[in-house]
């Protein structure tokens, strides 16, 4: 009767985030944005799916946005043509279900491993919800029934508003079922997915747009912003993912809704533009001259970062390696880049304060340079007051040679030997300083 147009699946659900993206366990919730050439997914082979092709022709809507029907086997992004009034042309090629009631009616039991049964169970325990489902299905033992009676419930049981009211302890989803008994979709969608998974049922909400059958228009349906929708999908062992819609069809009293549908005469100009260019549509395919050696690995390599949770983990203390690998050798790195004397021998200086910084050896919070160097000395640290002094004169004198630079690199060495001497203790806490310094030591 209707027709679902998804955009995101929404699997995985925690009582601290609710329902969210949960790509893992799903790989055709992995593509969520229209790729840049055609895409052949892999297909479960559940019964009684139907190929169903469908052109997508985007106007007023992120260019790569992607959308199709339940479950998309194969996406051809198409080159627009010039002048277009659309954004983005691509086709979807869909398996649909067409299992009747009678085919639902016999299925048993879910069908999925454990570890699926349980990711796609998790209500977080809600006793109140697992209640409620409980009255609504007694005395029903068959699995499809549970599920109808379900959303029967919340179809006839409650009123669709865009007023639902707010919950005062916060708890929103208690206030729609007990209280208000109003809300708009998400709210429908919520309530019977958490009420069948809390029964064993794997289900999972569903968002993108929903689109009437009398909005066409030879063979073309307009799809507008006010169409934005949420629903839910239950999981039937050899059909796959079965569509159901709970959202109530009954105003709530004293509301009105003031739903308006495409205006005709702005949308036949469009389907005439169509029809004048569909017969030049040709798939999307990259020239070689214009892909990168590198993009297919990139691409992959991202794509295993957002589904792989293992790999994320390496690349977190990777990434930080590689900045404290930098913060540590910033100076030296800096003085290689400029040709400035004064500039070189202070980035060679500050180097070695940074590593007496993580040594232990702090200098006090705006103490003179030459007074930390005689702290220094005291504390049977290293000698620095003759690296000291060539740093200040690089600094403050107005002449400062080349022989002056020479000077201090050479004292900047003797240094480098004195520090040998520092105590293990202390090159030990240097080596393992954890912190990532950016700050000047000096």
């Amino acid at each position: 009767e209707k027709m679902y147009l998804r955009r995101y699946i929404l699997s995985g659900y925690s009582l601290k985030k609710g329902f969210y993206r949960e790509e893992r366990l799903e790989p055709e919730s992995r593509i969520t944005q229209l790729p840049g050439r055609p895409l052949l997914l892999d297909t479960p082979e559940w019964e009684d799916r139907e190929q169903v092709d469908q052109d997508y022709f985007l106007l007023n809507i992120s260019p790569n946005t992607l959308l199709g029907l339940n479950t998309p086997k194969e996406i051809i992004p198409y080159k627009n043509w010039n002048e277009s009034s659309f954004k983005t042309v691509y086709s979807v090629k869909s398996m649909v279900s067409q299992a009747y009631i009678y085919d639902l009616i016999y299925v048993e039991d879910p069908g999925l491993s454990e570890k699926e049964l349980e990711f796609y169970t998790d209500y977080g325990g809600d006793t109140y919800i697992n209640e409620l489902a409980e009255n609504i299905t007694a005395d029903i033992n068959n699995y499809y029934s549970k599920v109808k009676a379900i959303e029967t419930y919340l179809k006839t049981e409650y009123y669709y508003s865009l007023k639902p009211g707010i919950a005062a302890d916060g708890n929103q989803l208690h206030y729609f079922l007990q209280t208000s008994k109003k809300g708009y979709c998400s709210y429908f969608a919520f309530a019977m997915t958490l009420m069948c998974r809390s029964l064993g049922i794997p289900a999972r909400v569903v968002v993108g747009f929903w689109v009437a059958p009398e909005s066409e228009v030879l063979n073309f349906y307009p799809v507008l912003a006010n169409q934005a929708h949420a629903w839910v999908e239950v999981y039937f062992d050899q059909y796959g993912w079965i569509e159901f819609d709970p959202t109530s069809e009954t105003l709530a009293p004293g509301e009105e809704l003031n739903f308006q549908m495409a205006d005709i005469q702005e949308f036949i100009p469009l389907i005439e533009e169509i029809l004048q260019n569909q017969d030049f549509l040709i798939p999307n395919e990259m020239d070689e001259e214009e892909a990168s050696p590198f993009s297919d690995f990139f691409n992959n390599f991202w794509q295993q970062i957002r589904t792989n949770s293992r790999m994320l983990l390496l690349l977190i203390p990777a990434v930080y390696l590689l900045i404290l690998l930098f913060s540590r050798n910033r100076y030296q790195l800096l003085g290689r880049l400029t040709s400035d004397l004064r500039k070189k021998y202070q980035y060679a200086y500050l180097h070695r304060m940074d590593f007496l910084f993580r040594a232990g050896f702090r200098r006090k919070k705006r103490q003179p340079v030459l007074e930390y160097a005689e702290d220094l000395r005291q504390k049977e640290g290293p000698d620095i007051k003759d690296v000291s002094e060539v740093y200040l004169k690089s600094i403050f004198s107005p002449v400062f040679t080349g022989n002056d630079c020479k000077k201090g690199e050479t004292s900047l060495s003797e240094l480098k030997n004195r520090m040998k001497n520092i105590p293990l203790k202390n090159k030990l806490a240097a080596f393992f300083y954890p912190g990532l310094r950016f700050k000047r030591p000096l």
